[in-house]
């Protein structure tokens, strides 16, 4: 059952408050270095400081937004009453013969820029359940979006321990891409923070917007942060991140997903925490939404899957 399951599953940022900013992989258009516009307001989101994270947040439950205007394809966020990006409030107890699937992942998974209906996790939980006969001993699937957009792996880490462990989850899906592996929020939106006033006060801001850098607070807290930290550093950090989740606070089936184009790099780190573990997966083999023959299936402007994606 376990192996339908997976055949079938194989179908940043948040600059606190103002914007978003997402980088992930390189290509021949640059469609995915391009910067995205955070449409999440300040209204709607709730902050959490506490001593380990200055600069936690979630959406405020029980919410619905509507995307920013510049989105071709309207969509609207349905918050359940648990911060979720979901159609659906799930009981904390199962029901006898539910298999219960949590997603992991930043906006990719949250589903930015579409309606939450049509997110890829609403669609996947629809699909299994058109297809549970595969199963003889499951009578129904659900599937649990903790995805959250700007998120880094310590901040969805924190958000599984809040959110994620009552649920029970038969298995784990985490999404992640190359922007996972550089990204420290606690870190980046500091700088950003402060960067972005400096440089609004000082007339930079504006400067720098009119010549096309919508972000430039954002730009200079990652260049600050990689001159800070060398690539192996960091990749490091993230692999002891994942591993102490893996070891200390989920061990379950859990699935690590990630593009055809994730660094190599990347893939290895995944693959070591894959190999030091029972009931450990990884596949990259994810069809690649921004091949020039499928531009219909992201927003061409962002590089965000659309509803088609």
């Amino acid at each position: 059952m376990k192996t339908k399951v997976v055949v079938l599953l194989i179908f940043f940022q948040l600059i606190l408050i103002s914007f978003l900013s997402y980088h992930i992989h390189q290509k021949q258009k640059n469609i995915l270095g391009v910067v995205s516009v955070n449409p999440i307001k300040k209204e709607n989101l709730v902050f959490k400081p506490s001593d380990k994270f200055k600069y936690f947040y979630e959406s405020k439950p029980n919410t619905i937004e509507k995307v920013n205007e510049w989105v071709p394809y309207k969509g609207i966020y349905t918050i359940n009453s648990d911060s979720l990006n979901e159609r659906f409030d799930y009981p904390i107890k199962k029901i006898k013969k539910t298999y219960r699937i949590i997603i992991l992942g930043n906006s990719f998974t949250y589903g930015l820029y579409v309606n939450t209906k049509d997110n890829w996790t609403e669609q996947l939980e629809d699909r299994l359940n058109q297809q549970k006969e595969w199963c003889p001993n499951i009578t129904k699937f659900e599937v649990i979006n903790l995805g959250m957009h700007g998120y880094d792996i310590q901040y969805l880490i924190e958000r599984f321990k809040l959110r994620g462990i009552k649920y029970e989850a038969d298995m784990v899906i985490w999404l992640m891409n190359d922007n996972d592996f550089f990204q420290i929020n606690e870190i980046m939106l500091k700088k950003a923070e402060f960067y972005q006033k400096q440089m609004s006060e000082n007339g930079e801001l504006e400067k720098q917007s009119k010549s096309g850098n919508l972000y430039p607070a954002w730009d200079r807290a990652l260049r600050e942060l990689k001159t800070q930290y060398d690539k192996k550093s960091l990749e490091k950090y993230q692999l002891d991140q994942l591993t102490q989740f893996r070891k200390n606070i989920y061990r379950g089936t859990l699935l690590f997903l990630t593009f055809p184009v994730t660094s190599l790099d990347h893939k290895s780190i995944l693959k070591d925490v894959t190999h030091s573990f029972v009931q450990t997966y990884f596949s990259d083999e994810i069809i690649n939404i921004y091949d020039e023959s499928r531009e219909s299936l992201y927003f061409p402007n962002d590089g965000h899957p659309n509803q088609n994606g």
